[in-house]
């Protein structure tokens, strides 16, 4: 991708799969509700505010443990402009596959709840997560 001379490539996999194949997977592995969209961001936008009256520190501690509060304004405005417009709008891989043989080939296969659990199963080998 970095040789190419296209000024945007939109990287995603040719072979989507749907959203609730995988975070189903994830999900049934970790054994965690999958809750609304907007359900989530409150309880995001509620840990941010829980942590910011307690001490002058708070607000960067509470970033460092939800890194998400760091891109909380893109959740709030951008994502839900996209869910509201109908979703994300589809992408031309075309300058990707130019520049990336995998992406072009026969032979890249769709994702689905085997590799979920192979990136579990390493995420919880180093410790990334802890159940």
């Amino acid at each position: 991708m970095r040789l190419s001379s296209a000024h945007f490539i939109h990287l995603t996999h040719p072979h989507p799969v749907l959203w609730s194949t995988i975070f189903g997977a994830f999900c049934g592995l970790l054994a965690i509700p999958i809750v609304p969209y907007s359900v989530w961001l409150s309880r995001l936008e509620a840990s941010g505010q829980a942590t910011t009256t307690t001490s002058a520190k708070a607000p960067m501690d509470a970033l460092q443990m939800n890194p998400a509060l760091h891109l909380i304004e893109f959740f709030r405005r951008d994502v839900m402009g996209l869910a509201s417009a109908g979703g994300i709008p589809p992408v031309s891989l075309d300058e990707a596959q130019k520049a990336s043989e995998t992406l072009r080939g026969d032979k890249l296969v769709q994702l689905g709840i085997g590799d979920v659990k192979r990136w579990v199963d390493y995420w919880r080998s180093t410790g990334f997560i802890l159940q």
